[in-house]
Protein backbone atom coordinates (compact mmCIF):
# COMPACT_ATOMS: atom_id res chain seq x y z
CA UNK A 1 0.00 0.00 0.00
CA UNK A 2 1.13 3.00 -1.07
CA UNK A 3 1.88 5.67 1.84
CA UNK A 4 0.72 8.87 1.41
CA UNK A 5 3.14 12.35 1.76
CA UNK A 6 2.13 14.70 4.55
CA UNK A 7 3.58 17.94 5.11
CA UNK A 8 6.77 17.29 8.01
CA UNK A 9 5.67 20.14 10.14
CA UNK A 10 1.58 18.84 10.19
CA UNK A 11 2.90 15.31 10.43
CA UNK A 12 4.70 16.44 13.56
CA UNK A 13 2.21 18.71 15.01
CA UNK A 14 -0.70 15.92 14.06
CA UNK A 15 1.47 13.26 16.08
CA UNK A 16 2.27 15.72 19.19
CA UNK A 17 -1.46 15.58 19.41
CA UNK A 18 -2.58 12.72 19.19
CA UNK A 19 -0.18 11.52 21.41
CA UNK A 20 -1.31 14.45 23.95
CA UNK A 21 -4.94 13.36 23.46
CA UNK A 22 -3.88 9.67 24.36
CA UNK A 23 -1.83 11.21 27.44
CA UNK A 24 -4.67 13.18 28.74
CA UNK A 25 -7.09 10.61 28.22
CA UNK A 26 -5.57 8.28 29.86
CA UNK A 27 -5.24 10.45 32.70
CA UNK A 28 -9.27 11.17 33.33
CA UNK A 29 -9.54 7.34 32.93
CA UNK A 30 -7.02 6.46 36.11
CA UNK A 31 -8.37 9.57 37.72
CA UNK A 32 -12.03 8.56 37.00
CA UNK A 33 -11.63 5.06 38.23
CA UNK A 34 -9.40 5.98 41.10
CA UNK A 35 -10.34 9.21 42.55
CA UNK A 36 -14.17 9.72 40.95
CA UNK A 37 -16.11 6.66 40.85
CA UNK A 38 -17.54 7.52 44.20
CA UNK A 39 -19.13 10.47 45.72
CA UNK A 40 -20.64 11.20 48.78
CA UNK A 41 -24.41 12.16 48.73
CA UNK A 42 -27.26 13.04 51.61
CA UNK A 43 -30.28 10.42 50.51
CA UNK A 44 -33.23 10.38 52.58
CA UNK A 45 -33.38 7.05 54.92
CA UNK A 46 -36.55 8.24 56.72
CA UNK A 47 -40.00 10.35 55.53
CA UNK A 48 -42.38 11.32 58.39
CA UNK A 49 -45.00 13.90 58.71
CA UNK A 50 -47.17 14.82 61.81
CA UNK A 51 -49.20 17.05 62.74
CA UNK A 52 -51.32 18.95 65.73
CA UNK A 53 -54.99 20.18 65.92
CA UNK A 54 -56.86 22.22 69.06
CA UNK A 55 -60.24 22.11 69.08
CA UNK A 56 -62.27 24.53 71.28
CA UNK A 57 -65.66 24.85 72.44
CA UNK A 58 -67.24 27.81 74.85
CA UNK A 59 -69.22 26.53 78.07
CA UNK A 60 -71.50 29.21 79.23
CA UNK A 61 -73.29 29.90 82.70
CA UNK A 62 -76.65 29.05 83.15
CA UNK A 63 -78.67 32.02 81.12
CA UNK A 64 -82.06 32.69 79.83
CA UNK A 65 -80.42 34.52 76.77
CA UNK A 66 -78.74 31.47 75.21
CA UNK A 67 -80.71 28.77 73.49
CA UNK A 68 -77.57 26.65 74.04
CA UNK A 69 -75.04 25.76 76.51
CA UNK A 70 -71.79 25.41 75.01
CA UNK A 71 -70.86 27.75 71.44
CA UNK A 72 -68.48 26.10 68.69
CA UNK A 73 -65.70 27.77 67.02
CA UNK A 74 -65.92 30.95 65.05
CA UNK A 75 -68.70 32.83 67.07
CA UNK A 76 -68.61 36.09 69.17
CA UNK A 77 -68.69 35.33 72.74
CA UNK A 78 -70.67 37.39 75.73
CA UNK A 79 -67.92 37.88 78.55
CA UNK A 80 -70.08 37.53 81.18
CA UNK A 81 -71.93 34.95 79.44
CA UNK A 82 -68.41 32.70 79.14
CA UNK A 83 -68.00 30.13 81.84
CA UNK A 84 -64.72 28.51 80.68
CA UNK A 85 -63.19 27.05 76.96
CA UNK A 86 -62.84 23.78 76.83
CA UNK A 87 -60.07 22.63 74.02
CA UNK A 88 -58.78 19.16 73.10
CA UNK A 89 -55.67 18.30 71.29
CA UNK A 90 -55.04 15.82 68.38
CA UNK A 91 -51.38 15.06 67.36
CA UNK A 92 -50.35 12.21 65.37
CA UNK A 93 -47.75 10.92 63.83
CA UNK A 94 -47.26 8.97 60.67
CA UNK A 95 -43.52 7.62 59.20
CA UNK A 96 -42.11 5.19 56.37
CA UNK A 97 -40.40 2.97 58.62
CA UNK A 98 -40.56 1.65 61.88
CA UNK A 99 -39.77 4.59 64.58
CA UNK A 100 -39.57 4.86 68.76
CA UNK A 101 -41.12 8.02 69.48
CA UNK A 102 -41.07 9.81 72.97
CA UNK A 103 -42.31 13.15 73.61
CA UNK A 104 -44.01 15.52 75.78
CA UNK A 105 -46.55 18.35 76.01
CA UNK A 106 -46.66 21.42 77.89
CA UNK A 107 -49.55 24.08 77.30
CA UNK A 108 -48.87 27.73 78.88
CA UNK A 109 -50.63 30.92 79.32
CA UNK A 110 -49.40 34.64 79.01
CA UNK A 111 -51.31 37.39 79.83
CA UNK A 112 -50.20 40.87 78.64
CA UNK A 113 -51.03 44.38 79.08
CA UNK A 114 -50.56 46.90 76.65
CA UNK A 115 -51.54 50.34 75.78
CA UNK A 116 -52.72 50.47 72.49
CA UNK A 117 -54.28 48.07 69.81
CA UNK A 118 -51.74 48.40 67.67
CA UNK A 119 -50.17 45.55 66.19
CA UNK A 120 -46.48 47.43 66.63
CA UNK A 121 -47.44 48.32 70.36
CA UNK A 122 -44.97 46.62 73.08
CA UNK A 123 -46.62 44.78 75.91
CA UNK A 124 -45.56 46.57 78.93
CA UNK A 125 -45.73 43.81 81.70
CA UNK A 126 -46.70 39.92 81.30
CA UNK A 127 -47.00 37.17 83.15
CA UNK A 128 -46.63 32.91 82.34
CA UNK A 129 -48.42 30.75 83.81
CA UNK A 130 -48.34 26.71 83.60
CA UNK A 131 -52.00 25.62 82.39
CA UNK A 132 -50.61 22.15 82.15
CA UNK A 133 -46.89 20.65 83.23
CA UNK A 134 -44.95 18.61 80.67
CA UNK A 135 -47.30 15.07 80.21
CA UNK A 136 -44.84 12.35 78.79
CA UNK A 137 -46.03 9.92 75.63
CA UNK A 138 -45.12 7.78 73.67
CA UNK A 139 -45.44 5.03 70.91
CA UNK A 140 -43.65 2.62 68.95
CA UNK A 141 -44.11 1.74 64.78
CA UNK A 142 -44.98 3.46 61.23
CA UNK A 143 -47.50 5.77 63.28
CA UNK A 144 -48.99 6.75 66.13
CA UNK A 145 -51.17 9.73 68.20
CA UNK A 146 -51.38 11.40 71.07
CA UNK A 147 -54.90 13.41 72.75
CA UNK A 148 -55.57 15.57 75.67
CA UNK A 149 -57.80 17.55 77.11
CA UNK A 150 -57.96 21.03 78.91
CA UNK A 151 -60.43 23.85 80.29
CA UNK A 152 -59.37 27.54 80.35
CA UNK A 153 -61.06 29.79 82.80
CA UNK A 154 -60.89 33.06 81.42
CA UNK A 155 -62.33 34.93 84.47
CA UNK A 156 -58.90 34.50 86.69
CA UNK A 157 -56.67 36.41 83.88
CA UNK A 158 -59.35 38.71 83.71
CA UNK A 159 -59.61 39.75 87.20
CA UNK A 160 -55.22 39.90 86.92
CA UNK A 161 -55.71 42.35 84.56
CA UNK A 162 -58.07 44.63 86.58
CA UNK A 163 -55.89 44.28 89.43
CA UNK A 164 -53.24 45.47 86.66
CA UNK A 165 -55.17 48.71 85.92
CA UNK A 166 -55.85 49.00 89.90
CA UNK A 167 -52.32 48.57 91.02
CA UNK A 168 -51.04 51.35 87.90
CA UNK A 169 -53.49 53.27 87.68
CA UNK A 170 -54.09 52.83 83.98
CA UNK A 171 -56.15 50.89 81.44
CA UNK A 172 -54.59 47.91 79.79
CA UNK A 173 -55.59 45.84 76.70
CA UNK A 174 -55.18 42.83 77.79
CA UNK A 175 -54.30 39.69 75.70
CA UNK A 176 -54.36 36.00 76.73
CA UNK A 177 -51.97 34.04 74.77
CA UNK A 178 -52.22 30.09 75.20
CA UNK A 179 -49.63 27.85 73.75
CA UNK A 180 -49.14 24.21 73.18
CA UNK A 181 -45.36 23.15 72.96
CA UNK A 182 -45.41 19.88 71.76
CA UNK A 183 -41.53 18.30 71.56
CA UNK A 184 -40.73 15.09 70.12
CA UNK A 185 -37.92 12.71 69.92
CA UNK A 186 -37.75 10.04 67.03
CA UNK A 187 -35.22 7.32 67.06
CA UNK A 188 -35.03 4.37 64.35
CA UNK A 189 -32.70 1.54 62.97
CA UNK A 190 -31.64 4.80 60.74
CA UNK A 191 -30.78 7.82 63.26
CA UNK A 192 -32.36 9.47 65.76
CA UNK A 193 -34.12 13.30 64.84
CA UNK A 194 -36.36 16.13 66.86
CA UNK A 195 -39.41 17.88 66.31
CA UNK A 196 -41.32 20.44 67.33
CA UNK A 197 -44.89 21.95 67.13
CA UNK A 198 -46.88 24.80 68.69
CA UNK A 199 -50.17 25.47 68.05
CA UNK A 200 -51.44 28.80 70.27
CA UNK A 201 -54.93 30.60 70.71
CA UNK A 202 -55.22 34.22 71.58
CA UNK A 203 -58.31 35.98 72.82
CA UNK A 204 -58.63 39.66 74.21
CA UNK A 205 -59.09 40.19 78.12
CA UNK A 206 -61.39 42.00 79.89
CA UNK A 207 -63.42 43.31 77.04
CA UNK A 208 -67.36 42.79 76.82
CA UNK A 209 -67.08 40.39 74.21
CA UNK A 210 -64.23 38.36 72.34
CA UNK A 211 -63.13 36.32 69.20
CA UNK A 212 -60.63 33.65 69.31
CA UNK A 213 -57.74 34.23 66.90
CA UNK A 214 -55.83 30.85 66.71
CA UNK A 215 -53.32 29.20 64.79
CA UNK A 216 -54.56 25.90 66.20
CA UNK A 217 -53.37 23.29 62.88
CA UNK A 218 -50.10 22.58 62.59
CA UNK A 219 -48.58 20.06 59.72
CA UNK A 220 -45.11 19.37 59.39
CA UNK A 221 -42.76 16.86 56.69
CA UNK A 222 -39.74 15.74 57.72
CA UNK A 223 -37.09 13.10 56.75
CA UNK A 224 -33.94 11.73 57.82
CA UNK A 225 -30.90 12.00 55.96
CA UNK A 226 -27.99 10.34 55.64
CA UNK A 227 -24.48 10.62 53.57
CA UNK A 228 -23.49 7.52 51.38
CA UNK A 229 -21.41 6.81 48.78
CA UNK A 230 -23.06 6.45 45.51
CA UNK A 231 -21.43 5.70 42.25
CA UNK A 232 -21.04 9.46 40.39
CA UNK A 233 -23.63 10.39 37.87
CA UNK A 234 -20.64 11.22 35.01
CA UNK A 235 -18.49 8.12 35.93
CA UNK A 236 -19.68 6.36 32.76
CA UNK A 237 -19.52 9.28 30.82
CA UNK A 238 -15.79 10.19 31.70
CA UNK A 239 -15.23 6.37 30.81
CA UNK A 240 -16.56 6.23 27.96
CA UNK A 241 -15.28 9.69 26.44
CA UNK A 242 -11.71 9.00 27.74
CA UNK A 243 -12.05 5.19 26.19
CA UNK A 244 -13.16 7.05 23.10
CA UNK A 245 -9.69 9.69 23.74
CA UNK A 246 -7.37 6.52 23.59
CA UNK A 247 -8.66 5.18 20.81
CA UNK A 248 -8.92 7.82 18.94
CA UNK A 249 -5.50 9.07 19.50
CA UNK A 250 -4.00 5.82 18.69
CA UNK A 251 -5.32 5.08 15.67
CA UNK A 252 -3.90 8.59 14.71
CA UNK A 253 -0.41 7.96 15.67
CA UNK A 254 -1.06 4.38 14.20
CA UNK A 255 -2.14 5.87 10.73
CA UNK A 256 0.51 8.71 10.57
CA UNK A 257 3.55 6.53 11.84
CA UNK A 258 2.49 3.82 9.41
CA UNK A 259 0.63 4.86 6.57
CA UNK A 260 1.75 8.55 6.21
CA UNK A 261 5.87 9.90 4.83
CA UNK A 262 6.73 13.09 5.53
CA UNK A 263 6.89 15.29 2.02
CA UNK A 264 10.01 16.26 1.04
CA UNK A 265 10.84 19.69 1.79
CA UNK A 266 11.28 21.93 -1.44
CA UNK A 267 14.57 22.12 -2.71
CA UNK A 268 16.99 24.81 -1.31
CA UNK A 269 16.92 26.67 -4.95
CA UNK A 270 13.69 27.51 -4.31
CA UNK A 271 14.38 28.43 -0.48
CA UNK A 272 17.08 30.98 -2.04
CA UNK A 273 14.68 32.33 -5.05
CA UNK A 274 12.15 33.03 -2.24
CA UNK A 275 14.56 34.80 -0.45
CA UNK A 276 16.21 36.56 -3.30
CA UNK A 277 12.83 37.37 -4.77
CA UNK A 278 11.65 38.92 -1.20
CA UNK A 279 14.56 40.97 0.05
CA UNK A 280 15.41 42.32 -3.42
CA UNK A 281 11.83 42.77 -5.20
CA UNK A 282 13.10 46.23 -6.35
CA UNK A 283 15.80 45.75 -7.95
CA UNK A 284 14.09 42.72 -9.89
CA UNK A 285 12.11 42.60 -13.05
CA UNK A 286 10.40 39.39 -14.42
CA UNK A 287 10.19 38.39 -17.96
CA UNK A 288 7.94 36.49 -19.80
CA UNK A 289 10.43 35.10 -22.10
CA UNK A 290 14.15 34.17 -21.30
CA UNK A 291 15.76 37.20 -23.70
CA UNK A 292 18.99 35.05 -23.68
CA UNK A 293 19.58 33.38 -27.01
CA UNK A 294 22.65 31.43 -26.12
CA UNK A 295 25.24 33.32 -28.48
CA UNK A 296 25.69 35.86 -24.90
CA UNK A 297 29.54 35.76 -22.99
CA UNK A 298 27.96 34.44 -19.82
CA UNK A 299 30.12 35.77 -16.93
CA UNK A 300 28.89 33.68 -13.62
CA UNK A 301 29.36 35.44 -10.24
CA UNK A 302 29.92 34.29 -7.12
CA UNK A 303 26.79 35.41 -5.29
CA UNK A 304 23.85 37.69 -5.45
CA UNK A 305 25.41 40.13 -3.63
CA UNK A 306 27.96 40.14 -6.59
CA UNK A 307 25.01 40.46 -8.89
CA UNK A 308 23.52 43.31 -7.07
CA UNK A 309 27.15 45.16 -7.22
CA UNK A 310 27.12 45.15 -10.88
CA UNK A 311 23.84 46.11 -11.53
CA UNK A 312 24.34 48.86 -9.57
CA UNK A 313 28.04 49.45 -11.19
CA UNK A 314 26.70 49.50 -14.53
CA UNK A 315 22.85 50.61 -13.50
CA UNK A 316 21.44 47.56 -15.32
CA UNK A 317 18.21 45.86 -13.84
CA UNK A 318 18.24 42.34 -12.94
CA UNK A 319 15.79 40.08 -15.05
CA UNK A 320 14.87 36.56 -14.01
CA UNK A 321 12.02 34.63 -15.99
CA UNK A 322 8.98 34.45 -14.51
CA UNK A 323 7.48 31.06 -13.31
CA UNK A 324 4.20 30.00 -10.97
CA UNK A 325 6.80 27.39 -9.60
CA UNK A 326 9.47 29.03 -7.62
CA UNK A 327 11.19 25.73 -8.09
CA UNK A 328 11.65 26.92 -11.86
CA UNK A 329 13.44 30.12 -10.65
CA UNK A 330 17.02 29.11 -10.81
CA UNK A 331 18.99 32.35 -12.11
CA UNK A 332 19.28 35.92 -12.34
CA UNK A 333 21.49 37.97 -14.64
CA UNK A 334 22.25 41.17 -16.23
CA UNK A 335 22.61 42.15 -20.24
CA UNK A 336 25.40 43.71 -21.11
CA UNK A 337 25.76 43.97 -24.53
CA UNK A 338 26.75 40.74 -25.71
CA UNK A 339 27.76 39.80 -22.30
CA UNK A 340 25.40 38.11 -19.54
CA UNK A 341 25.98 38.65 -16.06
CA UNK A 342 24.33 35.57 -14.29
CA UNK A 343 24.18 34.37 -10.59
CA UNK A 344 22.99 30.40 -11.01
CA UNK A 345 21.09 29.13 -7.50
CA UNK A 346 21.99 25.69 -8.82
Amino acid sequence: MKKKSINKSNRRILLIISLTAVSLSVFVLINTIFKNKYINKNESVLSYDHGVLVNYSVNLVPNNIYEKNVLGEGNVYLTDFVDRINTSLFYNFKGDKVVDIKGECEVIAVVEGFLSNDKNSKSLWSRRFTLQPKTDFSFSGEGGEFRGELPINIKSYNALLQQADKTFSMNFIGKLTVIWNINIEGSSSEGKFRENLAPKMELPLNEKYFQITSNLSKQKEGNLEKEVRVINPKFYYFIIMSSCGILSGLLLALYLLFFTLPKKGEKPSAEKAYKILKSCGDKLVALRDDSVDGSEVIIRVMSMEDLIKVSEYLDKPIFYKHSSDIKNITYFYIVEGRKIYAYYII
